[in-house]
């Protein structure tokens, strides 16, 4: 008797949904993409996610910041999940020691960083084709390879002159 009431429920299931109005549901990745943006401007941020966080789109999580050019997207946590590097465009303001430690206790590698880019708050975006500037781009070339050292790092990014 028991297994007939089961059944009978199982059964009407498709119908009941069938019959049901569309469930009008905002995820939250819409929320966040349509309202937080200005929350975020100027910020720099962290995501953490794995490589299901799609937004509705199937965009990832991290593709859909990294295309707000208001957002800043400095570090992706996500380990246990797949992600194993770590990028980040300036290591300098940084104690290198307490990212080389961070790095290791969390299984992660320095996969890439920028040479010195000179001064972001000045609107300076890459000084390395600036002949007034080869001994400064020298000395950051000297402190960039020494902090990749440091970090077991093999790639780093350079930006050439660029004003805005």
């Amino acid at each position: 008797m028991q297994r007939r009431t089961f059944l009978r429920i199982a059964g009407a299931l498709p119908l009941l949904a069938a019959a049901a109005p569309p469930a009008n549901v905002t995820l939250g990745d819409e929320i966040f993409l349509s309202q937080t943006w200005r929350e975020l401007n100027a910020r720099r941020v962290g995501v953490i996610t794995n490589q299901t966080g799609v937004t509705s789109r199937l965009e990832t999580l991290v593709d859909a910041i990294r295309h707000n050019p208001a957002i800043a997207l400095r570090a992706i946590y996500a380990p246990e999940h797949g992600f194993r590097g770590v990028e980040y465009p300036f290591p300098y303001e940084y104690d290198v020691g307490e990212i080389r430690n961070r790095l290791r206790v969390n299984g992660l590698t320095q996969v890439l960083f920028n040479f010195p880019a000179g001064d972001f708050a000045k609107g300076e975006r890459g000084f390395a084709s600036d002949p007034s500037r080869v001994d400064e781009f020298r000395r950051g070339v000297a402190d960039a390879v020494r902090i990749a050292g440091e970090l077991e790092c093999a790639l780093l990014a350079l930006r050439r002159l660029h004003k805005r």
